[in-house]
């Protein structure tokens, strides 16, 4: 087995350490750390090294968490409307069996996170996406804002640019910049990230001009945000074999695979009414779209989950999945940085995820049925739109597969206003789109109603100029997640707002 930095590359995958940022190469361990992991069996030895607090001047004995009981799919429904049975799991500091012991869950830990919960997401990893090369090494994070960025920082230097969707998620295309790192946008529509177009950038690159290739790509595959594209899987496979040939990496940011939303949709046998199908996990498979970490044979995936969308956002506690060097990588990153996630999301977690709790087959059951209902709410917003927005005209929007949104295109060329400022050969045309969509917004709010500008998404292209005038493209993004009644208000508020603005 090979090694770089002392760090040892996993065998049979390609060497991938020319993609490591200066600062990733850089970095020193924690020199504490390194020490401990040289001591041999130091459970047995009396300890004066750590600066570790003693567990028993904790000011916690027991937690207990109360979450449904899963007896069937019904628990939702009655978990909704607060008559449904509970379930209590119970956390003890020494003085009780639990699966996770608050005096390890709250003490200091490695930048891997604790293992019985890597674990767990590890076991998920597997049932999920097939055993693949890397499904094992996983490394706990804040969440994927705290994942990705630390992932920027792993593979970017100052010069650099990064791939991604033309329209991307702001809280995160924002991250790399100040570190010098730029983005070049490449073109989607409705089915996601288009693969001619990835290729096309990377064929006529001019190194001498445009500075080193392009050769990480971040993605967000399943419920894109903004535009809640779902990408294929004849799509993600071409795009991996472009990352092949391109020697790219790929980030797959996928906080919405687990919603996604086909024609069937009960966990619960035909046979036996109420009682939850032996084989969810399989058939919760069966509905997904592979994922990148699925199709990886080169390790050259880092993917990142989150419990942010299906547990609680603020939980704050997510996972890394990626090649042993790229996680030995992350972990001298967050030892020296974030250290471990709280213990205390660490414990929720390892209870629910343990036997004892709902365990892996569980929480994939809580997720089908959680999936379930999100599903009826998009149902629900886009019967509203077509009545109170469709109908009219002046916007349209597409049903998506997955995730959380709608993004709404507003056909502004409609509007009495609309002109065309300039045509440009290479841009095409200019509007004065972006000025009209500012009145509606301002509109809107003004009604009640408050959507997203679809423009907030928007990637400029590395020298600043905007690729088709991205800016003046007429989007709006909108959650369909609220009860029904926020949903009934809000889509009928934004349909008056639209006419009334039409109308001027």
């Amino acid at each position: 087995m090979a090694s770089t930095g002392n760090v040892e590359l996993q065998a049979g995958l390609p060497d991938l350490s020319h993609h490591l940022s200066q600062e990733a190469r850089d970095r020193l361990p924690n020199t504490m750390k390194v020490f401990l992991r040289t001591v041999e069996d130091a459970s047995q030895l009396v300890s004066l090294a750590n600066g570790d607090p003693h567990p028993t001047l904790y000011p916690i004995s027991q937690i207990d968490y109360h979450i449904p009981d899963l007896t069937s799919l019904d628990s939702l429904s009655s978990w909704l409307d607060h008559s449904g049975a509970t379930r209590k799991l119970s956390a003890f500091n020494g003085t009780g069996e639990c699966a996770l012991d608050l005096a390890v869950a709250m003490q200091y830990s490695t930048g891997l996170g604790l293992p019985v919960l890597r674990q767990r997401f590890s076991e998920i990893n597997e049932l999920l996406h097939s055993p693949r090369p890397c499904t094992q090494n996983v490394i706990l994070t804040l969440g994927n804002a705290d994942g990705m960025t630390k992932l920027y920082r792993l593979l970017g230097s100052p010069g650099d640019t990064f791939l991604v969707e033309e329209y991307s998620f702001c809280g995160l295309t924002n991250a790399p910049l100040a570190q010098g790192v730029k983005w070049q946008p490449i073109k989607i529509d409705h089915m996601g990230l288009i693969p001619e177009e990835m290729e096309g950038i990377l064929s006529s690159w001019d190194e001498g001009s445009m500075g080193r290739r392009p050769h990480v790509l971040y993605c967000i595959p399943t419920g894109q945000n903004p535009t809640g594209a779902t990408l294929p899987v004849e799509r993600r496979r071409a795009i991996y074999a472009i990352a092949q040939k391109y020697d790219v990496i790929i980030l797959e940011d996928d906080p919405y695979y687990f919603l996604q939303y086909k024609q069937e949709t009960s966990v619960v046998s035909t046979e036996s009414p109420g009682q939850v199908s032996p084989d969810v996990i399989s058939r919760f498979v069966k509905g997904t779209v592979p994922s990148f970490l699925s199709l990886d044979v080169d390790g050259r995936v880092i993917r990142c989950d989150s419990v942010s969308k299906t547990f609680a956002p603020n939980m704050r506690l997510g996972w890394i999945t990626c090649n042993q060097l790229f996680c030995r990588k992350l972990e001298i990153l967050t030892d020296n940085s974030t250290q471990h996630p709280h213990g205390l999301g660490q414990s929720l977690m390892a209870e629910v995820l343990a036997p004892t709790g709902w365990g892996v087959d569980g929480y994939i059951r809580w997720i089908w049925a959680m999936r379930n209902e999100y599903g009826r709410r998009r149902n629900i917003f886009f019967d509203i739109f077509q009545r109170e927005v469709g109908r009219h005209g002046y916007a349209a929007a597409t049903l998506p597969t997955a995730g959380m949104f709608f993004w709404v295109k507003v056909n502004i060329e409609k509007h009495p206003k609309y002109h065309v400022n300039d045509v440009s050969p290479k841009y095409g045309p200019k509007t004065n789109a972006k000025g009209l969509l500012d009145e509606l917004f301002g509109l809107c709010v003004a009604r009640g109603v408050l959507v997203m500008p679809g423009a907030l998404f928007a990637i400029q292209t590395p020298t600043g100029s905007s690729e088709n005038h991205i800016l003046d493209r007429p989007y709006f993004r909108m959650t369909f997640v609220g009860v029904d009644e926020t949903i009934e208000k809000g889509v009928t508020l934004f349909g008056k707002a639209l006419l009334e603005f039409f109308s001027a």
